[in-house]
């Protein structure tokens, strides 16, 4: 398994806990909390090594950063298109009809996340291989 992949099913296993912790309203909720924010901040460090861990973590934060604001400018746009499907808005959990919006902005923070390998980061963005026709 792939350190990529091991922390977002960290990420999401941790996401996970909390909705669970603040839909059962259990005394964990700032511990689970902490816990994930350190999660999500601390991950860009193991895509590297030496001074690329420095340069992963800087455009993990700048591609997170980033695709909160597609995300953010987005889905004030697509929700005056797009009803939501709940009639009191549930805030933090998605709704189905939601995953446009989020793929823009993963893929917003993938491609500026792929541009710490220049800097020595593990991280690189496979390039699109182009299919001559014979």
């Amino acid at each position: 398994m792939s350190r990529r992949v091991a922390w977002v099913f960290a990420y999401v296993v941790f996401l996970l806990l909390e909705l669970l912790v603040v839909y059962l309203d259990l005394p964990l909720r700032t511990t689970l909390m902490e816990i994930y924010l350190l999660l999500w901040f601390f991950a860009g460090l193991l895509f590297g090594r030496g001074v690329g861990r420095v340069a992963s973590l800087v455009f993990y934060m700048l591609g997170a950063l980033a695709s909160g604001v597609v995300v953010y400018s987005l889905g004030y746009l697509y929700r005056f298109m797009v009803p939501p499907l709940y009639p009191k808005p549930i805030y933090g959990v998605p709704s189905p009809l939601d995953v446009p919006v989020y793929v823009a902005g993963f893929y917003v923070w993938w491609r500026i996340q792929c541009v710490a390998k220049r800097w020595g980061g593990e991280l690189s963005c496979p390039r699109q291989r182009r299919i001559s026709q014979s």
